[in-house]
This record gives C-alpha cells, sequence and structure tokens, in this order.
C-alpha cells in the first residue's frame, strides 16, 4: 500500500483502502472506522447473533452470483432497527472462493438487491423460511 493509494482514498477513488489497513490497538480501529466513507456490512467483514438474522429471516436467497448479498443484509436488518457493527480489524474471517462468473449472471445481484430496496421490508421472503411474512407471534 503505498503513497498513491492514501491519495486516492482521500479523493473517494479507492474504496477498499480501509479493510486492507491495519494497525494494532483500538484508537486504529476506530480511525479505520472513521476513515470509510461507506458504512454498509460486507459479507466478509460480517457477523450477526442468530436470533437478529431469523428475525429478517436470514440471507436471501435470490442471490444467484456474488456481491451485493452483505449489504443487503444489512440493509434490512437497519429497517428491523438493528444496527450492524463492522468488525474490520478485530475479527478473524475467513472468506470461501467463488469463481467469478458472466456478467449477464452477475446481473442477478443486482437485480435482487433492487427488489430488495422496493420492497424495503426487514422480511425477506425467500431465506431461511419461505413465506411472504413472519409468522405471528403467540
Amino acid at each position: 500500500m503505498g503513497l498513491g493509494d492514501w491519495i486516492d482514498n482521500l479523493r473517494g477513488k479507492h474504496r477498499n483502502l480501509p479493510y486492507g489497513l491495519y494497525l494494532p490497538g483500538d484508537w486504529s480501529f476506530r480511525l479505520v472506522q472513521h476513515l470509510k466513507k461507506n458504512k454498509n456490512a460486507r459479507g466478509n467483514n460480517l457477523s450477526v447473533w442468530r436470533a437478529d438474522l431469523q428475525r429478517v429471516n436470514g440471507w436471501n436467497e435470490d442471490f444467484e452470483s456474488w456481491g451485493l448479498a452483505g449489504v443487503e443484509l444489512g440493509f434490512r436488518l437497519r429497517l428491523a432497527g438493528l444496527e450492524p457493527r463492522l468488525v474490520i480489524m478485530k475479527a478473524c474471517t475467513f472468506h470461501v472462493f467463488h469463481p467469478r462468473i458472466d456478467r449477464a449472471r452477475s446481473r442477478s445481484a443486482r437485480r435482487a438487491w433492487d427488489a430488495s430496496k422496493a420492497r424495503h421490508q426487514p422480511w425477506c421472503p425467500n431465506g431461511l423460511s419461505k413465506a411472504d411474512a413472519p409468522p405471528a407471534r403467540a
């Protein structure tokens, strides 16, 4: 990571620089969180309590290709009144390899994300349960 990367980040041209920065200590964690322009959750840097994930019906299975699934989940969690906390530099993460796919299939992620924004509901009909609405509470 060179000086050019930092300059690009300040200009808003380098979206992922704060994800690759590691400095020890809590102050550095707060600094990186402050530098991040995009506060959305990302799949590789996302941790959720089981009850919260169940509250929004889990991951949206309409996503057939890589990309945007974590952002969409964070969006629905916020609609449910939950504020995701980013764990960049605070937790070990593992990323499952997935091969790149052609552009036509990658557009399915954008369509699923757009449909979720239009629906504007925390509950996902195609998640853990295949239901249009959450079960009624007794």
